[in-house]
């Protein structure tokens, strides 16, 4: 997943001015456009809450890299404007799931040092992903990296998917 926003990251400001000509406003609107799905979060929880936990993380995953592969086939503001927003309601639903996810996975006195290693894992990924983007820049188009990237998150939705279905569960009943 990481190393996947990573080589998406690296590659979206210059594809953004570059490849689709974007001036800077639009840019900046496309930044703020983005933010609606965060804003529509608590609704689009409400409705996926009776999900497991893993499913759910998954299912962001999957949406989240989809939207990114399909900048690679983005020609026009608009459609950048479109897939932004699918990629988007995946990655914000994503954020506050990993956490939970992570916990799911370990015992309560070993959460510390877990999350921090997977938040390690992760940065270093992400930077393995920004220096492998920088390196293939000059000879390999900027689409490609949206291609890659989104399908390594999709490739990350699959193994969340196979998680079991009882991670993060409480004997608390769900509102």
């Amino acid at each position: 997943l990481s190393l996947g926003l990573g080589l998406i990251n690296g590659a979206s400001t210059n594809f953004f001015v570059d490849t689709l000509g974007l001036s800077g406003t639009q840019v900046l609107w496309l930044a703020g456009i983005r933010e609606i799905p965060g804003l529509m979060l608590m609704f689009i929880a409400a409705l996926m809450m009776h999900l497991p936990l893993a499913r759910r993380a998954a299912l962001s995953l999957a949406l989240m890299g989809l939207g990114y592969a399909l900048y690679a086939s983005v020609h026009s503001y608009a459609g950048v404007i479109t897939t932004s927003l699918i990629a988007s309601l995946g990655f914000h639903n994503w954020m506050p799931l990993q956490s939970s996810l992570g916990l799911g996975l370990t015992r309560k006195e070993h959460s510390g040092r877990v999350m921090g290693s997977l938040s390690a894992v992760g940065a270093l990924a992400s930077i393995l992903g920004m220096g492998l983007m920088t390196l293939l820049a000059r000879t390999v188009p900027l689409r490609s990296f949206f291609a890659f990237g989104g399908l390594g998150i999709v490739l990350a939705a699959l193994l969340v998917g196979r998680l079991p279905k009882n991670i993060g569960d409480t004997a608390k009943a769900k509102p």
